[in-house]
């Protein structure tokens, strides 16, 4: 019971810390640097860092609420294990795309202020840092979509938590991964925003769930757990 709580929590917190990070994520290129006074790009970079730096900072609690939520619906041919393997790849890739947007972006914006090098160099290294970014970011929402999936599937089967959030996870989880190989989204800052949100509220209302968990005696365990 204290574990499904102490992981209910830390699922709601690294939820939350994503929206609040993309909530104030400032939009715009890099480019934006040369258009600010020294004053408001100080400013700029701050809060570059800053939001970076909490996303990375909630990474641990998302993997730490996703541990709970695996050990809680298991099932023998451990299913809720693989997608637990899923969700972590795709965690260190966020943490990746985050270091990339938050630590090493900054640090190249101070360069360019600094020795302001011609157009074509910053467009070549602005770009570059981008789309790594958006490969790791690429890997990170669509890993989680699967592992969504895969935890969605096993709440459905087992009759686990609550039925309309197995549902919801796996039309969220197809319809994300759909749209994006049929190119009907991408994961620029406002399509990675709606991602993250939908996402969020799955794992948010997890969480709840969890919470409201109360551990199965050890008979009853084996009886409503069942191969997937």
């Amino acid at each position: 019971m204290r574990e499904n709580r102490l992981g209910a929590i830390a699922l709601i917190i690294g939820a939350i810390s994503g929206i609040v990070v993309l909530t104030f994520h400032p939009g715009g290129g890099g480019g934006s640097a040369h258009r600010v006074t020294p004053a408001q790009f100080e400013i700029l970079i701050g809060v570059i860092v800053g939001v970076h730096v909490l996303a990375i900072s909630g990474l641990p609690f998302c993997f730490l609420g996703a541990t709970a939520l695996s050990r809680k619906i298991d099932t023998p041919n451990r299913v809720a294990l693989v997608a637990l393997v899923v969700y972590g790849f795709s965690l260190l890739a966020m943490m990746i795309a985050a270091t990339m947007s938050g630590l090493i972006t900054p640090a190249l914006l101070r360069k360019v202020a600094t020795h302001a090098p011609d157009a074509d160099q910053w467009h070549m290294f602005s770009q570059y840092t981008h789309t790594v970014n958006q490969a790791f970011a690429q890997i990170g929402a669509l890993g989680t979509c699967v592992a969504i999936i895969l935890w969605s599937v096993i709440i459905i089967k087992r009759r686990v938590l609550s039925m309309s959030l197995g549902i919801y996870g796996v039309i969220l989880g197809l319809a994300i991964l759909v749209c994006f190989f049929a190119g009907k989204v991408d994961l620029e800052l406002h399509g990675f925003q709606l991602i993250t949100l939908a996402q969020s509220i799955w794992f948010v209302v997890a969480g709840i769930f969890l919470w409201r968990a109360v551990a199965e005696p050890t008979g009853q365990k084996e009886l409503l757990t069942s191969d997937i």
